[in-house]
């Protein structure tokens, strides 16, 4: 009910304040289990996400957050759930693949932490495991502008025009072979997921397109 509250709330205020743009919210499936990957350098990164999503999404949360009381409460209304970063954190992998087993949209930052350097951040191991064991379709999410909302330094927050872009949905391989085969397929999913969101950023901020190959951790 929050969630939908939320939601109803922050979209008018994302379009006057940031000029809100969507494109391709179509290519989320309708039904069933979706791992959504997106490119993360701001706290308001969950929230456009979300709203580029008209399924309700669910996602991870550094832990850290959780403990603070009235913070906790509120995020976990709105379907985040911790995880202790720099570990494997096999509770909040665990909690992922059950709400993927439920068909439930699970949205995660394979950088693992927001990255504001040009480019995309090493992706972390623990997107390619759940990306192994769900088995289901990845969506690329790329997210412009939300890096200028807060940029270092600024004490107060700015309004640059923000655009959420949405992936044609990747699919995972049918026949993986045995257990090695599967981890390695997983984890150059999960890095051709990223690698299309850092080109199409490039593409939409006129760079030049690279083919330098994003950082992969080792599922």
């Amino acid at each position: 009910m929050l969630y939908g509250f939320a939601r109803v709330l922050i979209w008018p205020l994302t379009k006057v304040l940031y000029r809100l743009e969507m494109t391709g919210r179509e290519n989320l499936p309708a039904r069933g289990p979706v791992i959504v990957v997106a490119n993360h350098s701001s706290y308001i990164d969950p929230v456009i996400a979300g709203l580029a999503n008209r399924r309700q999404i669910h996602y991870m949360a550094k832990a850290e957050l959780f403990e603070i009381p009235v913070l906790s409460w509120l995020i976990r209304r709105l379907n985040a759930f911790p995880v202790r970063r720099e570990t494997a954190d096999r509770t909040a992998i665990r909690t992922a693949l059950d709400l993927l087993a439920r068909g439930e949209v699970v949205l995660l930052f394979p950088e693992g932490t927001r990255y504001r350097l040009e480019g995309l951040g090493p992706i972390q191991p623990g997107a390619g495991v759940i990306a192994e064991k769900a088995g289901c379709p990845i969506v690329p999410i790329t997210l412009i502008g939300t890096d200028k909302v807060m940029p270092e330094g600024a004490r107060l927050p700015r309004f640059p025009k923000i655009s959420a872009i949405v992936g044609e949905p990747m699919m995972p391989e049918a026949d993986v072979g045995g257990p090695r085969e599967a981890k390695e397929k997983a984890r150059r999913l999960i890095g051709g997921a990223m690698r299309e969101v850092e080109q199409t950023k490039r593409r939409r901020l006129g760079a030049p397109a690279t083919s330098a190959k994003t950082s992969e951790g080792t599922p």
